[in-house]
C-alpha cells in the first residue's frame, strides 16, 4: 500500500529568484534531505559548518543529482532521517523555470506538503526577503490493500475486487508567507470510481 497526490496551482513570489536561492531550492528538491554533521561537511572541504544549517539541512551536491543525492559519504548520521528541520527525506516543490513561482514537480509519491512549504517559507524564502503568495488544491489516494496479482495502480488494475481506496482532498494557501492548510474528510470510494470521481484516466 502507498499513497499517491496530486497538486493544482502553485505559489507565486514577490519577485524573480536570484541564483542562490534557486539553485538551493532546485538543489533541496532533486537529493535525498538526510541527517548530516556540518562540521563534518567543512572537514571535508565543502564549506563553513554554519552555511549548512540545522543538520546539514542547506546542504546538496549539484554532481550527485543523477543518484538523488545518495551516495555515502561520512557527514551522513542517518541516512533515514532528514535535518531536524525538515518534515520528510523528499522535497516534491521546486522552483519554475521563470523563477517567479514554487511549484509541484510532479512526483506523486508526496508526503507533508503542506510542512514542506511552511519550511521553505519560514527557512529560506521569508530570511531572503520573498514574499510567497497561492492556493493549491491537492487529492490524495491511498492505494488498495485487496490482493491483486497484476501489481498495478489502482486506477490501472482491471481485477475484480472487493477493496476500497480511501481518497482525500484539501488546499494549501499562503498568503503574505502565511502557510495554512484545510483538510476535508475522507471518502471511502470503491476503487472502480477512483477514475471517474478523480478525473484520471
Amino acid at each position: 500500500m502507498g499513497y499517491m497526490t496530486w497538486y493544482r496551482g502553485k505559489f507565486t513570489l514577490n519577485k524573480p529568484l536570484e541564483d542562490e536561492t534557486y539553485n538551493l531550492l532546485v538543489g533541496l528538491a532533486k537529493t535525498r534531505r538526510m541527517k548530516r554533521d556540518p562540521k563534518k561537511l567543512e572537514e571535508m572541504g565543502l564549506g563553513n559548518a554554519e552555511t549548512f544549517g540545522v543538520d546539514g539541512e542547506f546542504y546538496y551536491n549539484p554532481n550527485d543529482f543523477e543518484q538523488f543525492g545518495q551516495t555515502w559519504d561520512d557527514s551522513i548520521l542517518d541516512y533515514n532521517t532528514p535535518p531536524g528541520t525538515q518534515p520528510w527525506l523528499w522535497l516534491k516543490w521546486i522552483p519554475t523555470r521563470d523563477r517567479i513561482a514554487i511549484e509541484w514537480n510532479g512526483e506523486r509519491n508526496s508526503y507533508h506538503s503542506e510542512l514542506w512549504i511552511k519550511y521553505l517559507v519560514e527557512r529560506i524564502l521569508k530570511p531572503r526577503g520573498y514574499v510567497l503568495n497561492g492556493h493549491v488544491e491537492a487529492e490524495g489516494e491511498w492505494q488498495c490493500e485487496c490482493e491483486c496479482s497484476c501489481n498495478l495502480l489502482p486506477e490501472d488494475c482491471q481485477c475484480e475486487c472487493s477493496g476500497e481506496c480511501v481518497i482525500d482532498n484539501w488546499h494549501i494557501e499562503v498568503k503574505n508567507n502565511l502557510v495554512s492548510w484545510t483538510p476535508s474528510p475522507r471518502h471511502c470510494i470503491p476503487r472502480h470510481f477512483i477514475s471517474s470521481l478523480s478525473g484520471k484516466v
